[in-house]
């Protein structure tokens, strides 16, 4: 038996572990400018006659050169902090008043993932001597004394520091990719910042003034947790662009430096300590205030790729409050009557008191009525709302004694309009649709029977309601679905004399492999948004019971050429039987588990292959009445299993409101929180450069599920954008698809090679709602 030393290959274990932390020159460069621009604040904080700080950065070929004239370091500094990986120099009173950024302490070490050598200059503020030292990676050893520490025969004329970096041949370092990446960091420094002897930083942020605008003035907030001063800037039209700015911030009694400057024109909301910058923030606003978050609390990651969960959260719930700010700021002027933004955020809080502006039309007129005016007798008129969507009817219940209101077919508007007269006690006209004749099963052709088996199998199995009836029937006004509420059994009827769902009955005669598709589109379309409010999923008690699944996650996610399939490969089904209506359900059940053992990409059939062939132009032009922004259940297609990361689709596909790409959500997320998914949910999101970030907030407004992708490769040079989208999400038995937006197809769109990205996904519990 022998006993044999523990060795590392020192140089290998740097590419490994750096790597991680700085995996680009970029990184490199961002950490050690971050770290000069500490050594100013250190220096700044002693020394009262410091007047002209300065960072200078110099690029040559492979060559980087970073100096500045800030505290700098001795003998003992170089080897007990900067040379000594963990062990940081910042980490103490001082330098935390003095306000620095970071404080991890990774070192010199960390620049061996890029360079070959690494050399200091530096001069400790109040000695006299200036210190060398260096060492090249092919010559660091655990073991020997590898780094050289000398004397400098040449004193430096300041104090500070100059670091010369040899960058590895493996990387690539120029003037304008450095340029284009540091200037986010460095922009707002009032330290002068010069790149190859052009200045970078000194920029300024503020509020901006249009020639039309409403200044709400130097207003003060206070709860028993936040107080600071704040200005609300809008646009007087549309949009309305909301602009804040948030000064004299105090958390819990404590003072905290720094300020905020929001605009809804911003994509992007990035976070900065010190005025240095860190990293974008993931946080979700109703009126999409973005912009610059510069508070001394924010903490970022080791990597710089994200602020910590704590400082997130603390920046979610002041955007929260700002958003109330701004809300009853639209509040106080007309404009208020078309912000979208306004109208989601009175919906989603029951700040009804917020509608005063909001009007509502009044019928057969070109009238339309401010909520705040309305009353019970308007003009010795009696007021009265309908909510029928008849206009015959309508026009007969009209007369000379009566002021009939109408809702506006916009989801959130409408949910205002009705709520807001609902309080005023404004009393309702019945619409007197008809139930004329309610048919029997045996009166039913088989087709019409297998519409009304299969449409409940869907109900029950994917929208999780179970006390309701279907039937066809003779509906008055020419309708052909009619939902009502029968002692607190939803009653759905189907008109036998309508043509507008004939096509149904026509694929189940000829295309019968579709027909349960088309069945599941025609509910998720025309249907849920009639019964949703009757779903124990959209209220506070579902968000409550999701919210424990939810919990954060990272991995690393790849995408290959053979990862790409067809949108049509989820659209083949088929059916078998039939007897009774029990025993047609507990057939067809049997048949479709059987179905999920045996599908294939081979009989399947593709969206051009459905809405090409269709039986009934009808099918690709059906509308969905509700607001395309409201929460929306996702498509189910739980029978189908594929490996695909990527659908795609060239045809025009109205029921898939026109998405071309769909990505697959991480195998771990789908594994744990699937079940968030089934929920009706929103869609939101935002991208730039090396980032995307989706938000997909439940039906209640209580829970917010944030799925961010780092990628390696950008979208492009200064790609950055917002959006909501329609919900249109795709689950099948093992996998989430999500929508892609057209700004981002071409990139993830992968017809050779590999793309690859990190994932990390979190939730956001909005408690606000349920006060």
């Amino acid at each position: 038996m022998s006993d044999i030393p523990f060795n590392v290959q020192i140089d290998r274990v740097l590419d490994l572990l750096c790597s991680q932390i700085y995996d680009s020159p970029l990184s490199l460069l961002r950490e050690n400018v971050q770290n000069a621009y500490d050594a100013i604040l250190q220096r700044s904080h002693i020394d009262t006659d410091f007047i002209n700080p300065e960072i200078r950065i110099t690029i040559d070929n492979h060559t980087l050169s970073i100096y500045d004239n800030g505290i700098g370091m001795d003998a003992d500094g170089l080897k007990t902090h900067y040379w000594t990986a963990g062990s940081s120099g910042k980490n103490n009173p001082e330098a935390r008043a003095a306000g620095v950024v970071g404080t991890f302490g990774v070192g010199a070490m960390a620049n061996f993932g890029v360079c070959t050598e690494l050399n200091v200059e530096s001069k400790l503020y109040g000695t006299d001597i200036t210190w060398l030292s260096g060492v090249k990676k092919s010559e660091l050893s655990l073991s020997d004394n590898c780094i050289y520490i000398s004397e400098s025969k040449h004193n430096r004329s300041d104090f500070g520091t100059t670091i010369k970096v040899t960058i590895s041949s493996d990387f690539m370092l120029n003037k304008d990719n450095a340029l284009a990446y540091l200037k986010p960091y460095v922009r707002y420094l009032s330290v002068p910042v010069y790149l190859n002897d052009v200045l970078i930083s000194q920029e300024s942020y503020d509020i901006t003034l249009s020639t039309n605008y409403i200044d709400s003035g130097i207003q003060h907030y206070k709860d028993s947790l936040y107080e600071f001063d704040y200005r609300v800037i809008l646009n007087n039209g549309v949009p309305v662009l909301p602009q804040c700015k948030i000064t004299a911030i105090t958390y819990n009694h404590v003072g905290i430096k720094g300020d905020i400057c929001l605009k809804a024109s911003d994509s992007v909301l990035f976070g900065l300590r010190n005025s240095f910058g860190l990293a974008p923030i993931a946080v979700n606003s109703v009126f999409h205030l973005n912009g610059i978050v510069n508070l001394l609390t924010l903490i970022p990651t080791a990597g710089r790729e994200a602020v910590s969960r704590e400082s997130t959260s603390f920046v979610s719930r002041l955007i929260s409050i700002v958003d109330g700010i701004v809300a009853q700021e639209i509040a106080k002027y007309p404009i208020a009557n078309n912000s979208r933004e306004f109208h989601a955020y009175i919906r989603n809080t029951r700040r009804y008191d917020l509608a005063g502006f909001i009007e509502i039309p009044v019928e057969k007129t070109d009238v339309s009525i401010r909520l705040k005016d309305v009353k019970k007798v308007i003009d010795g008129k009696n007021v009265y709302y309908f909510k029928g969507n008849n206009k015959e009817t309508i026009e007969s219940l009209k007369d000379n004694s009566n002021l009939i209101l109408t809702f506006s077919n916009d989801y959130n508007r409408a949910n205002i309009q009705q709520q807001v007269l609902m309080q005023k006690s404004i009393p309702e006209i019945k619409d007197d649709i008809r139930i004329i004749k309610v048919y029997d099963d045996i009166d039913l052709a088989s087709e019409e029977i297998s519409i009304l088996m299969r449409t409940r199998m869907v109900i029950e199995d994917d929208y999780s309601l179970s006390n309701f009836k279907l039937s066809y029937a003779d509906i008055s006004h020419n309708l052909s679905i009619y939902v009502q509420d029968e002692a607190g059994v939803i009653h759905i009827f189907f008109s036998r004399s309508s043509t507008e769902l004939d096509y149904l009955k026509a694929v189940y005669k000829d295309n019968y492999a579709l027909f349960e598709q088309f069945i599941k589109d025609m509910v998720r379309t025309r249907l849920y948004p009639k019964f949703s409010n009757y779903l124990p999923s959209v209220t506070k008690e579902g968000a409550d019971a999701l919210f424990a699944y939810l919990q954060k996650k990272r991995e690393l996610f790849t995408i290959e050429n053979g990862d790409l399939g067809d949108v049509g490969d989820m659209m083949n089904d088929y059916l078998a039987g039939k007897k009774s209506m029990e025993d047609i359900i507990n057939v067809a059940r049997a048949n479709k588990q059987k179905q999920k053992q045996e599908v294939n990409a081979r009989n399947v059939g593709s969206v051009s292959d459905v809405l090409g062939g269709t039986p009934d132009s009808k099918i690709s032009t059906l509308s969905n009445d509700a607001d395309p922004c409201m929460p929306m259940p996702p498509i189910m297609r739980l029978d189908k299993k594929n490996d695909f990361k990527v659908l795609r689709t060239d045809a025009i596909n109205h029921d898939l409101n026109n998405i071309k790409l769909f990505l697959s959500l991480s195998d771990k997320l789908y594994r744990d929180y699937a079940e968030f998914f089934y929920q009706p949910h929103t869609t939101n999101v935002i991208w730039s450069m090396h980032r995307v970030i989706f938000f997909f907030t439940h039906a209640s407004n209580n829970l917010t599920l944030y799925y961010q992708l780092d990628l390696d490769k950008p979208l492009g040079n200064n790609v950055k954008g917002a959006k909501t989208i329609p919900t249109t999400t795709i689950i099948t038995k093992n996998k989430i698809f999500i929508p892609i937006v057209d700004e981002m197809v071409d990139y993830f769109n992968v017809t050779q090679g590999v793309l690859k990205f990190m994932v990390k996904y979190d939730s956001v519990r909005n408690t606000d709602n349920e006060k």
